[in-house]
């Protein structure tokens, strides 16, 4: 097996392994919210203002609505991960050709963001619960750190893609 072979495969496993951590955080989202279903309230947070606290509640229904996003964001971000490189590059933000390296920043991008927002929604969904029930969350401010972390890795992003284009640049 060649050397740029043996990159793809390790590439396509990296893709893989975090596509199936997010079916993986999908199916315990799922979980949480059966394993709850009969003693939730028929009222529940559903929304919640920058403090963490919540200002709507509607029906117990509403949270089902949840792991129906996550499925549609793995579904869709998924799929994008694998559509070929020149497809992929057409519908990148640049206008520019990207190298082979800035189309794998990309697509891991696309699936770093899809496990942090899984574990955001899954956070959303759990404390909806714990507050029904009137139990405490043990992970009280896991959102704030999520979203942190979402807006780092964006930040990452944007700072080693500028890397890798002044590197193919000096080529």
């Amino acid at each position: 097996m060649s050397q740029r072979n043996g990159n793809l495969l390790n590439k396509t496993s990296i893709y893989i392994l975090l596509l199936l951590m997010s079916g993986a955080l999908w199916l315990f989202h799922v979980y949480i919210i059966m394993a709850n279903w009969h003693i939730l309230p028929e009222n529940v947070p559903i929304h919640f203002d920058l403090s963490g606290r919540p200002d709507r509640w509607g029906a117990k229904k509403a949270l089902i609505l949840l792991p129906l996003i996550h499925l549609g964001m793995i579904g869709v971000l998924g799929s994008l991960t694998f559509i070929n490189a020149k497809t992929f590059a057409q519908y990148s933000s640049s206008k520019s050709v990207q190298s082979p390296i800035q189309i794998h920043y990309s697509r891991l991008l696309l699936l770093i963001i899809l496990v942090i927002v899984s574990l955001l929604l899954m956070d959303i969904s759990h404390e909806s619960i714990c507050l029904a029930i009137k139990k405490v969350n043990p992970f009280k401010n896991a959102s704030f750190w999520l979203l942190g972390s979402l807006f780092a890795t964006l930040i990452f992003y944007m700072w080693a893609s500028k890397r890798v284009k002044n590197a193919d640049d000096n080529l």
